[in-house]
């Protein structure tokens, strides 16, 4: 059955640009921190967290400059990447007892109301890039409430209507004379603090002690799949990448029991993107070898009964058969096909 697919020819980088010189760097400013919960965050870095921030620091970097990039499109203070730091740690699975997951820890109906996917078998919060474009949007709708940083993040942590209340009690917007009011939770006020002293340790401190981590989405692009009931393994054989590195690649398909759901986009490497558009595009075969000699003459010397192999017409005239698992191939006549 043919598949109809739509791949987005852009990668991320090219889909969102360059980071603008116009979008701030900072968003939170020092007048806004307590400088108590401050201090304690420092001193937990050098002492019992250590290890934790680090190994913290470690996963982010691998997709640090997506998410910049993310944020950038939305003009959205760079900043913003350490808030996804303190809700998660960068931990696509980390999961609350209120049940908001991912590196952005969504609730199912926000995450829902901001476009991902959220059922029994995909659960696009736990994707890094998918999120980040969900939080983005909601994070500058926030910015549209508040007009203020601080405020948006504030009312990402305990959600906009207790910021509202807190404003509306105080007749102030300021969020330094909120805290000290105590008109917001401590767990907020704290928040607040730990997304500065984060930004501060990882700028100013670790980035100086550590090599800085290869951001590993960059290079990806999407795939969005129109037909259902295309098997996991199907693709996996098509687009020539292991079933374990899609996963790794799309988290949000953890769930998904084999078969991938219809308009779901997946995230591969470009060249990998491309092995599966082109094999729609030139209505590819996945088919079970079941005569090795066939291959022989074509230099397929170590194809074996069972093997698949992968047939795609690149021209009216010319065929390319590949053994996927040997990696040998030749582009044959569409007359001379052998019976494999």
């Amino acid at each position: 059955m043919k598949l109809v697919i739509l791949l987005s020819c852009l990668v991320i980088t090219s889909s969102f640009g360059a980071i603008s010189k116009k979008v701030n760097l900072y968003s939170i400013p020092k007048k806004d921190i307590d400088v108590n919960v401050a201090k304690k965050w420092f001193d937990h870095y050098y002492s019992a967290g250590q290890d934790r921030f680090r190994e913290a620091f470690k996963k982010g970097g691998l997709y640090k400059d997506s998410i910049e990039l993310v944020l950038n499109r939305y003009n959205i203070p760079l900043d913003f990447y350490y808030l996804a730091m303190t809700e998660s740690y960068f931990n696509n699975f980390a999961m609350s007892p209120k049940k908001a997951a991912g590196i952005w820890q969504f609730i199912p109906s926000t995450a829902k109301a901001y476009g991902l996917v959220v059922n029994d078998q995909i659960d696009e919060r736990l994707h890094p890039i998918k999120s980040t474009i969900a939080a983005a949007k909601y994070i500058k709708d926030l910015y549209n409430i508040f007009q203020d940083w601080t405020l948006a993040a504030a009312a990402y942590n305990c959600g906009e209507y207790r910021v509202l209340r807190a404003i509306k009690k105080a007749e102030s917007r300021s969020f330094a004379v909120l805290a000290k009011k105590k008109l917001l939770p401590n767990e907020t006020i704290n928040y607040i603090s730990k997304i500065w002293v984060t930004r501060e340790i990882d700028l100013k401190i670790r980035q100086a002690e550590s090599p800085k981590e290869r951001d590993k989405y960059l290079s990806l692009s999407p795939i969005t799949i129109k037909k259902h009931g295309l098997s996991l393994d199907t693709f996996s054989l098509i687009t020539e990448i292991s079933v374990d590195e899609i996963l790794t690649f799309n988290p949000d398909l953890i769930k998904a029991k084999g078969i991938l759901p219809s308009d779901i986009s997946i995230y591969l490497p470009t060249t990998k993107a491309m092995n599966y558009t082109n094999f729609i595009r030139f209505n590819g075969v996945i088919s079970n070898l079941r005569y090795p000699g066939s291959l022989k003459k074509y230099g397929f010397d170590r194809s074996r009964e069972g093997d698949k192999i992968k047939v795609t017409f690149v021209s009216k005239k010319k065929i390319n058969v590949k053994n996927i698992r040997t990696k040998e191939q030749v582009t044959l006549d569409k007359l001379n096909l052998p019976s494999i």
